[in-house]
């Protein structure tokens, strides 16, 4: 009968007992190393070039899934755009994006789709 080899455990490999923003921060520094930087990345700058924003926006028109369907769709092909939730419960779009997107853009999507911005009637 072949011998099989144990698995390690916690207690042998020295990156399991690490916390996991320790060993971020570990990988961090030693991509720097590796592309000859010393000097830490500013941490505002991360932030600043991946600010995201989300956006609601009342939508008239939506009757049912096939609505919402059809205004996430035209949504979310426009660029920054990562997550379109559109609601005919509710009478509304969710817009998140990674960078700046227009309202106008949005609104002119919406339009495509055949819809406009503005409450239905019957929601209050």
């Amino acid at each position: 009968m072949p011998a099989t080899a144990a698995a390690p455990t916690a207690a042998s490999d020295p990156v399991d007992a690490l916390d996991p923003d320790e060993l971020h921060r570990l990988a961090l520094e030693r991509r720097r190393a590796r592309m000859g930087g010393s000097a830490p990345a500013p941490a505002n700058r991360a932030v600043a070039a991946a600010s995201p924003s989300t956006l609601t926006l009342p939508v008239a028109g939506m009757t049912c899934r096939a609505c919402e369907v059809r205004i996430a769709r035209h949504v979310g092909r426009l660029p920054g755009v990562e997550k379109v939730t559109a609601s005919a419960v509710h009478g509304r779009v969710v817009v998140e994006t990674s960078g700046p997107v227009s309202r106008a853009a949005i609104e002119g999507a919406i339009d495509k789709a055949g819809y406009e911005l503005g409450g239905t009637p019957w929601l209050v």
